[in-house]
């Protein structure tokens, strides 16, 4: 054979060794290009994407004040009516349409709003002037507890006592009916306070301040039986929420570095649950009536997490325009949970559905 032919007969095999390492090459480098560039990142979910074939929506959304800020909601036990808190005044609205049914007079700003547990009597905490406490029916006024600045309020779940705090850090126990002041617990800190919330049975009211520290009570004696500690330098407890079933603790606030948080402490042990660290001033927390949800608000809106494993299962986004500033002040469930109240700092209300 002659040495051309035996050339013609290995070419084949030397270009197929060449073809075979220069597809090996290739998908090598396919692979690690895979690697780079299909990293998988978790989506944030938000309102207008269907939760388990339910997409949340809004119910309405009213402006109740052009000039003033609403720093308070609540729904009333019967569901069948909301509260506003704006400068002066408290709105009673349909939750239907958000229609205003009627108007309640104050001396200032309500910082805090609550309705008594029969639904027969609203409570404000005035941003000066105290605490006031109307009649429902008829705007009439009830009691009035106390003067000083920033006031907080809570109704004991019994509706004959109600809980109160201001700039002077003490918390105060009065008896509704009459006015008078029952007890007074003073915290080991006397700093700004921000928060109140009782237990669902009742025995126990937490407290919560501008150091983002919480004080928990025995309710009947004023015995202090934990103290949550804010775990940085500086911080805020803006809201407080229990669980449904009084196990947890939650607490929208800040800490030293800034994040806004949502913290979720266990009642009994003292052991912190867990935190969602959120993205804007976090000012509002509550949960939902069957306890399985947590609802947070924020300067960027509303964050719905999972109460057991602090997940978030969608976020509700404000609308406004970027040079607004519309965070939310306030955030309550309607008795059934199925709807979420919240005001805004731009004299916002807006009621939404989410859940069947």
């Amino acid at each position: 054979m002659s040495r051309s032919n035996r050339l013609k007969m290995r070419q084949p095999f030397w270009y197929l060794g060449f073809v075979i390492l220069l597809s090996l090459l290739l998908v090598a480098m396919a692979a690690c290009g895979d690697d780079e560039t299909t990293e998988e990142v978790a989506a944030e979910p938000t309102a207008t994407e269907a939760i388990e074939e339910f997409a949340p929506e809004r119910v309405f959304q009213v402006q109740i004040s052009d000039d003033h800020t609403v720093d308070s909601v609540a729904y009333h036990p019967d569901g069948d009516m909301v509260a506003a808190g704006a400068f002066l005044e408290a709105h009673l609205m349909n939750p239907e349409d958000g229609e205003t049914l009627d108007v309640i007079d104050f001396d200032h700003s309500i910082d805090d709003l609550e309705f008594s547990p029969d639904g027969s009597l609203i409570a404000a905490g005035q941003g000066v002037y105290g605490v006031q406490i109307n009649n429902v029916d008829d705007g009439s006024v009830f009691n009035d507890l106390h003067g000083g600045y920033d006031n907080r309020l809570a109704f004991a779940p019994d509706g004959e006592t109600i809980a109160t705090a201001n700039r002077n850090g003490v918390l105060w126990i009065w008896d509704v009916e009459t006015g008078d002041e029952l007890h007074e617990f003073v915290p080991p800190i006397e700093e700004f306070a921000l928060s109140i919330a009782y237990s669902p049975d009742g025995e126990l009211v937490a407290l919560g301040n501008w150091d983002g520290d919480v004080f928990l009570f025995n309710a009947e004696d004023g015995e202090l039986i934990r103290t949550f500690e804010n775990p940085e330098d500086f911080g805020y407890a803006h809201d407080l929420a229990f669980s449904p079933d009084g196990e947890h603790l939650a607490i929208a606030g800040t800490r030293a570095d800034r994040d806004d948080v949502l913290r979720v402490w266990v009642v009994d042990s003292g052991d912190e649950h867990g935190v969602v660290t959120l993205e804007s001033d976090t000012r509002a927390v509550a949960y939902a009536a069957d306890g399985a949800q947590i609802a947070v608000g924020d300067r960027d809106g509303v964050t719905i997490v999972d109460a057991d494993d602090l997940t978030v299962i969608f976020t509700i986004e404000l609308d406004a325009p970027p040079d607004v500033s519309a965070w939310v002040t306030d955030v309550d469930y309607s008795p059934d949970g199925r709807f979420l109240l919240f005001s805004r700092w731009d004299g916002y209300v807006e009621l939404w559905r989410i859940k069947e």
